[in-house]
């Protein structure tokens, strides 16, 4: 049966689908959207209302109360991002109102895209579209933790795509699968640095690890920060303003102003003075002088004119310096995050010798300048069809392989354990009996497998040792293995209050022959099996796999709640 391979871009502000058939290596990516127009982008708004029986997306939101739309709700799956975003603070009270989580939300987003890509491959391929097999490649941010990743998978689930079906990726694996892909073979936010072990087969290896805020400084900052300016110049009459109003602004900053702004800079940023970047017009006036900056003008449809503000004929003016202001904090933080990765890099000893810009905000070329002025020593780079790279890197990670053959550990992996008491290394009120062994034993006991900062691989997978003690005559044979992470430097011995869990592994040890395991018998008589196993873990690009091994043989999959 061929082999449809479907990518999804599950983007904070934009999301995006793309595809190709397994024996192909030709990426398309859909450009059609319900409501789109005449317009026919790359990518679909990442918005969702709730609208009586029926629910509406992307473009269809445009028009409605922004007051009742979803955004940034992607951001949701992860308690430590949504905090930083204002769309997606808002969309949190929206998910009291209607009674829903966030991966109720997130899944109903998911299944209308999923539904849109049958749609149009149903219109593309025909009939053959019913006699292929569909796998899904789902993105999601390297640095969320493995409980928000499986939240992105179980919406992906919600959406009605078997979870067998589903593969996920991290964004920047993908994004780097696709551009190194396509810059071959001389040109060699989340903020991740790889280095390239190898060109042909590409195989790429993580250098550091992830920067953990690289998913709050983007496109949806400028966003914000652009509706604060209106709110700013606008002031009361703000909250007054019709919304297809101040949609019709938005719209014309998302699709005019933030694309193109940058592009009408003197190329002054190889210069060594350390002179500011300066505006100038496409032109120059009769005198041979650079002539005035075309203004940026923003409609607002109904609005009253404000001379104080230059709200003039239902267009609000605004100068470079103002769309400048909206620029440069973000821009800031990106150059800021960029050094950190740059700095790890020399610490490895290694030196860092390009930048890869993708996604919405990759493709600014302010963005560009400004990066190219910070770093000069580097390569900065947009490599073709940057808005879709991650989109695109994903169905490429579905035909083949992941390129990415090591990854940096960026936190601790580890079980706790129960270690056997020793008066001499640990206190008497921490001690509990064992009935089936009949000693003392201590609970909370940590055992680290994988240290942060440490190089993984998905070929080589980790080998959890664990014990596990039963009573003979016990019906269920099933126990849970716990993982825990710790985000510090130096990991502890003992559970501490830096130390979460991460999952909880449900292990069915009935499936292996009881007649396998040793049996002991106590001072009472009760006879008790123990049972020796390893939990292999591999650890994927944007997901864990866990499996049972006993006496080398490995008893299947196990399933991990999160």
């Amino acid at each position: 049966m061929p082999r449809l391979i479907i990518g999804l871009d599950f983007g904070t502000t934009f999301s995006g689908i793309s595809w190709t058939l397994e024996s192909s290596r030709d990426i398309e990516v859909i450009s059609t959207w319900p409501k789109s127009g005449n317009k026919t982008p790359g990518k679909v708004p990442t918005t969702l209302a709730y609208q009586e029986n029926r629910t509406l997306w992307g473009y269809q939101t445009a028009s409605l109360p922004p007051d009742t739309v979803f955004h940034g709700f992607k951001l949701l799956l992860d308690s430590t991002q949504h905090d930083q975003y204002q769309p997606a603070i808002r969309s949190q009270s929206l998910l009291k109102k209607y009674d829903k989580t966030a991966v109720d939300v997130a899944g109903d987003y998911l299944k209308c895209l999923v539904a849109h890509s049958k749609t149009v491959l149903q219109r593309r391929l025909g009939a053959a579209f019913e006699c292929m097999e569909l796998h899904y490649v789902l993105t999601v941010p390297a640095v969320w933790s493995d409980k928000a990743k499986d939240a992105t998978r179980v919406a992906g689930v919600k959406a009605g795509i078997p979870v067998s079906d589903i593969t996920m990726i991290s964004e920047p694996d993908s994004a780097a699968m696709y551009c190194l892909d396509t810059l071959q073979p001389k040109a060699i936010k989340d903020l991740i640095s790889y280095r390239v072990s190898k060109l042909y087969p590409l195989v790429l290896k993580e250098e550091t690890q992830g920067t953990a805020e690289g998913g709050i400084c983007g496109s949806a900052c400028l966003d914000s920060r652009f509706d604060e300016l209106l709110q700013g110049h606008l002031g009361d009459t703000y909250a007054e303003i019709p919304s297809i109003s101040l949609d019709t602004a938005r719209s014309y900053w998302d699709n005019d102003i933030k694309p193109s702004f940058g592009t009408r800079l003197y190329d002054d940023f190889d210069d060594n003075d350390g002179s500011d970047i300066t505006a100038k017009d496409d032109g120059e006036d009769d005198d041979g002088d650079s002539a005035t900056v075309v203004p940026y003008i923003v409609p607002l449809p109904g609005v009253k004119d404000d001379q104080a503000i230059f709200l003039k004929n239902n267009f609000l003016y605004l100068d470079w310096n103002q769309i400048q202001e909206i620029f440069d904090p973000v821009v800031s933080d990106v150059e800021k995050l960029v050094r950190g990765q740059v700095e790890s890099v020399a610490k490895n000893g290694k030196t860092a010798k390009a930048i890869l810009l993708v996604g919405g905000f990759g493709s600014s070329e302010y963005l560009f300048r400004r990066l190219k002025k910070a770093f000069p020593n580097m390569l900065v780079m947009q490599p073709p069809n940057a808005w879709t790279a991650v989109v695109r890197g994903a169905v490429s990670h579905g035909v083949g392989s992941n390129p990415v053959s090591e990854r940096i550990a960026r936190r601790h992996y580890g079980i706790r354990v129960s270690i056997q008491y020793d008066p001499s290394r640990h206190h008497e009120s921490t001690r509990y009996w064992d009935s089936l062994r009949e000693e003392w034993i201590v609970n909370d006991a940590m055992e680290w497998y994988i240290q942060k900062g440490s190089a993984i691989s998905e070929d080589s997978p980790i080998s959890l040792a664990w014990s596990s003690d039963f009573a003979v005559d016990r019906k269920s044979k099933r126990t849970d293995l716990s993982l825990y992470v710790d985000h510090q430097d130096d990991a502890p011995g003992f559970l501490s209050s830096n130390t979460f869990k991460v999952c909880t592994v449900n292990v069915d040890l009935g499936q292996i022959p009881s007649k396998l395991f040793e049996i002991r018998t106590n001072s009472k008589g009760k006879s008790y099996y123990i049972v020796k196993y390893d939990i292999r873990m591999t650890p994927k690009s944007a997901s864990i796999l866990f499996e049972l091994v006993f006496n080398g043989a490995t008893y299947g999959s196990l399933r991990a709640k999160y």
